[in-house]
């Protein structure tokens, strides 16, 4: 069903998925189920940088995340990649209680080349591991001074 079809960019024949036929192993997420749990897509800073692409990172330490507060789960971050020029997500690192069920929101938003802006419009429930997502890409636009405008354009819509 799924078959590797070129070593230069690693990809996936998709028979399965309609209106899809070839699909970048990048996106693909990788999990590890330890506790915390470990989980990734797409690139890591280290990948970006040696490819030359100037990218935005945000990073969230879960210490201050309210559910990880009710556990009394220590520790555990979640680490975003953006495209410094397009401000798409480019990759998302996670190890953390749940990271494993969220790096999926992570890999949609890598498909769809949402921007950081575009992140930040979802709403996430409160008190939820979720929650750090947001927290992170809201680091990473502190690089780029965009912290201010989101604020601006999320009062816009409530």
């Amino acid at each position: 069903m799924v078959e590797k079809i070129n070593e230069q960019k690693p990809s996936v024949r998709i028979d399965f998925i309609p209106h899809c036929s070839f699909l970048p192993l990048s996106v693909i997420p990788s999990c590890i189920y330890v506790q915390p749990e470990i989980a990734s897509v797409g690139l890591t800073e280290e990948e970006a940088k040696r490819r030359g692409i100037p990218i935005r990172c945000g990073k969230y330490i879960m210490g201050k995340n309210g559910k990880n507060i009710i556990t009394r789960t220590e520790k555990g971050f979640i680490k975003v990649i953006f495209s410094a020029d397009s401000d798409a997500l480019l990759g998302a690192q996670m190890m953390c209680p749940r990271a494993t069920d969220m790096i999926g929101e992570m890999a949609t938003a890598i498909v769809n080349s949402l921007t950081s802006r575009q992140l930040l419009l979802a709403m996430r429930a409160h008190p939820t591991y979720n929650e750090a997502i947001g927290e992170a890409v809201m680091d990473s636009q502190k690089e780029s001074g965009q912290s201010e405008e989101t604020s601006a354009l999320q009062f816009q819509y409530r």
